[in-house]
């Protein structure tokens, strides 16, 4: 656990200023101390799991944060809590490394967020869907007010939804 010393994680990251890397390593430590997440601690974790999960024509790349026994789990530092942001994301990793759960971990927050078989079944054939829509080149936009306020580009969208 050297890198809890904001003199080790410095040298992993020299561009950043000292504030953030302290940020970093108290986020990091709410997994190992926060109670929210103890039964997840108690399993047999593998950290940083590269994943390779094929849809269709489309092959996901990614890194997932934690792996146990039967569940991935993914750091959030997001100011806001927002599942539903993140759940083509958990679902791909879930997929890959064949889990029947997954979570996000706030840690802003220390809130645990559980996606269970049944959400990610569900969210496989929404996922196959979206996959389809970008292979055949229909960047249609779906506007709505949860996933507009978020979107970065929002602002110069012409499609943008606005909550009334």
């Amino acid at each position: 656990l050297k890198l809890y010393h904001p003199e080790a994680l410095s040298k992993q990251a020299p561009h950043l200023p000292r504030a953030v890397v302290t940020e970093a390593i108290e986020l990091a430590q709410r997994f190992h101390q926060s109670e929210v997440y103890s039964a997840q601690r108690q399993q047999r974790l593998q950290w940083e799991q590269p994943i390779s999960l094929t849809v269709g024509r489309l092959t996901l790349n990614g890194i997932v944060d934690v792996a146990g026994d039967d569940f991935i789990l993914d750091f959030k530092t997001d100011q806001t809590i927002f599942p539903q942001h993140h759940r083509f994301q958990v679902w791909a990793y879930s997929q890959a490394l064949n889990k029947p759960n997954a979570y996000l971990a706030y840690l802003r927050h220390d809130h645990l967020h559980h996606f269970e078989k049944g959400a990610l079944t569900e969210l496989e054939q929404s996922a196959e869907a979206l996959i389809l829509k970008l292979m055949d080149g229909d960047f249609t936009a779906t506007p709505a007010p949860s996933s507009c306020s978020i979107c970065p580009y929002s602002e110069m969208c012409d499609n943008r939804a606005v909550e009334a």
